[in-house]
């Protein structure tokens, strides 16, 4: 099954036009001890929200036998945006600018049937390389998909992800 869940989609239940860090108090009241600035408060109670939407995902998986045949993939688009409580220490620049603050991104992968736990990758991988790296780990090959996915800018990863390989393509 495919579930896609945005940060777009995060804000417009969390949030409004005039202030889109919204959250329930009782996600960034946590936070009041260890952060001083209220707009990390609210961005810091915007992550624990994903962070239990995950914990539930799992949980619902794990109690249909789901998870062992799952490929998890958490990631973001760009760096943090440093007027919504965004900060990219050590990097310069955060969203919509060209510096390393503003296109390095984290994520992780979780496929308990091939990806070591902790592991780490150095290799470089471009959000344009998750479709074919996802059909990959399916069974597929992007390329025998028809003439519009013969030629993607995207490069499959999958090696790369469950340790075959050390370097992108």
């Amino acid at each position: 099954f495919w579930i896609r869940v945005n940060s777009v989609d995060i804000r417009r239940h969390c949030g409004n036009g005039k202030r889109p860090l919204m959250v329930p108090s009782y996600y960034s009241d946590p936070y009041k001890a260890s952060i001083l600035d209220g707009t990390r408060q609210g961005y810091a109670g915007m992550v624990a929200v994903v962070d239990e939407g995950l914990g539930n995902l799992t949980a619902a998986l794990t109690a249909k036998n789901m998870l062992d045949d799952t490929v998890l993939v958490v990631s973001n688009d760009n760096g943090g945006w440093h007027g919504y409580g965004g900060i990219n220490y050590p990097y310069r620049g955060g969203k919509i600018t060209l510096w390393e603050g503003g296109l390095r991104g984290l994520g992780f992968v979780y496929f308990s049937g091939g990806i070591q736990p902790k592991s780490r990758t150095s290799a470089l991988i471009h959000v344009s390389d998750w479709l074919p790296t996802l059909i990959a780990a399916a069974g597929g090959d992007v390329t025998k998909m028809g003439p519009k996915l013969a030629n993607l800018d995207g490069v499959n990863q999958w090696d790369v992800l469950v340790g075959v390989s050390n370097s992108s393509s």
